[in-house]
């Protein structure tokens, strides 16, 4: 299944770990799977990494939603391509925390708001690595 990916950065209006999260995590994942969207939401740092794939249309639906959403501000889209077969099979979320390898490792110096292209791939990378954090089925 072809398809469009975009990676996005914003900023979460809650930092720290609230049951905003788990909110978000619920209707996230019923709602993107519903519309064939898969991917992970990541969060560290008082930030959130969006890796979503999906149909263009579906997307763009998608991005408009999360414009909206006050739960997080400054979105920002990091890198956007095509892809032949999907990363994901579902939606997940993920943090970082203790001493898990964290996309703060990956980006070195480069503060969080200046992530761009050049790192993209390597966050899309280390996302797909990652072991889902929370799951409705667990």
């Amino acid at each position: 299944m072809a398809g469009t990916f975009v990676l996005l950065r914003s900023v979460a209006r809650y930092p720290n770990a609230t049951s905003f999260d788990l909110e978000i995590f619920r209707s996230a994942q019923r709602v993107n799977l519903a519309k064939g969207i898969t991917g992970r939401l990541h969060k560290e740092s008082g930030c959130f990494f969006h890796y979503l794939e999906g149909e263009e249309e579906a997307l763009q639906n998608l991005l408009e939603r999360m414009r909206q959403d006050d739960r997080h501000f400054a979105m920002q889209e990091l890198q956007r391509g095509e892809f032949e077969f999907p990363l994901f099979t579902n939606w997940d979320m993920g943090f970082c925390k203790g001493n898990h390898a964290c996309i703060r490792q990956l980006l070195g110096s480069l503060p969080f708001e200046n992530a761009a292209a050049s790192v993209a791939y390597e966050i899309i990378g280390f996302l797909a690595d990652q072991t889902p954090q929370l799951s409705l089925t667990s």
